[in-house]
């Protein structure tokens, strides 16, 4: 069972995505239950025959205990239709065997990682004077150490001073053996963390863009590839272009795969690029600002866009259905919640 305690975060944009939007009350119960149930660190299990360490993120269960957990209203159906669900919407990965169920949060790190919480660390309950801004001695340093180098950086602060900053607290200051006076050593690191006043801000800007959210550009970069179509070439892509990614953001870049997708399918003989040239050039001719000068055609050339009303994932979802057709809606395969959802914009 998962530990019974700590919170998780739950990002506002979910209330935009279709895997909210189009789900129904009992998905979203699931929805939010998987997010609960998964390990916030590593946490060792039997699993497939032998011992398996279930990463953050991670957890193993089964669809009784998911119904269970869920509570009254949830069905095995419910749980088993969900996965399914979520699996298409790369929100999650679902490994099953007869002797249980490992599932994958897929994007866990974006949003839950880099915490310094209550939760307790090797059985012991974490300090309280936390919450009131002491640091005691208890702190492990060294699990936080690519956290603080990269919020320091952040602001400004040169990475070689943090990195030896943290190196002299971990080996004194902290360390329980040595009984050191932290007011001994203080004034040193001090004038180390104060920043040159020299430095120019563009500098300190280009060190900024450096150190930009790498966990998270390597997430949004992760959740693109699988949506490409050609796997070939991915160690071509560098951090740099990683991180462009993110300054672009994950719905532009959707659109941008969606767009070149459907350019494919309008000429049969057409193959997919390699993910690397794509995502190394390919996508730029794709971003908003340089496909509307390109594709939007004088008006009376083409009927209007019935569509143009819906959110691009909420009509790449649809369109996946096979309630969208062309500028067609097949109610048939609609379900309750999306001819809500199409009546709530005056499309039906």
């Amino acid at each position: 069972m998962q530990d019974d305690y700590g919170w998780i975060k739950i990002h506002r944009e979910l209330l935009n995505k279709p895997i909210w939007q189009l789900s129904t009350p009992e998905q979203k119960t699931i929805l939010i239950t998987l997010l609960m149930m998964a390990n916030h660190r590593e946490k060792k299990w039997e699993w497939n025959g032998g011992q398996y360490v279930c990463e953050p993120g991670q957890f193993i269960t089964s669809l009784n205990s998911l119904v269970e957990v869920c509570g009254e209203g949830i069905t095995i159906q419910n749980v088993r239709t969900a996965l399914n669900r979520f699996e298409k919407y790369d929100f999650l990965t679902n490994v099953s065997t007869k002797r249980g169920r490992l599932i994958t949060i897929v994007n866990w790190e974006k949003y839950q990682c880099y915490d310094i919480g209550s939760n307790k660390e090797s059985g012991k309950e974490a300090n309280k004077d936390l919450t009131k801004g002491k640091y005691e001695q208890s702190v492990n340093f060294s699990k936080n150490t690519i956290f603080l180098t990269e919020l320091l950086t952040k602001h400004g602060i040169d990475k070689n001073a943090v990195e030896s900053i943290l190196s002299e607290f971990e080996n004194n200051s902290y360390n329980k053996a040595s009984g050191k006076d932290l007011t001994k050593s203080q004034q040193r690191p001090n004038k180390q963390l104060t920043p040159n006043k020299n430095i120019k801000n563009d500098k300190n800007k280009k060190n900024n863009i450096k150190t930009l959210c790498t966990p998270e550009a390597d997430a949004l970069f992760e959740h693109l590839w699988n949506r490409y179509p050609s796997k070939k070439g991915k160690a071509r892509i560098t951090d740099k272009k990683k991180r462009e990614f993110l300054e672009v953001g994950e719905e532009q870049m959707n659109r941008c795969i969606d767009r070149y997708l459907a350019d494919l399918k309008k000429d049969d003989w057409r193959h997919p690029q390699n993910g690397s040239t794509f995502f190394t050039s390919g996508y730029v001719d794709y971003l908003d600002k340089n496909y509307g000068n390109v594709d939007n055609p004088k008006k009376g050339n083409s009927p209007a866009d019935r569509f143009a009303c819906l959110r691009p994932e909420t009509r790449s979802a649809l369109e996946e259905s096979g309630v969208i057709q062309g500028q067609s809606i097949a109610i048939g395969n609609a379900s309750e919640e999306e001819i809500r959802l199409l009546q709530k914009e005056g499309l039906l």
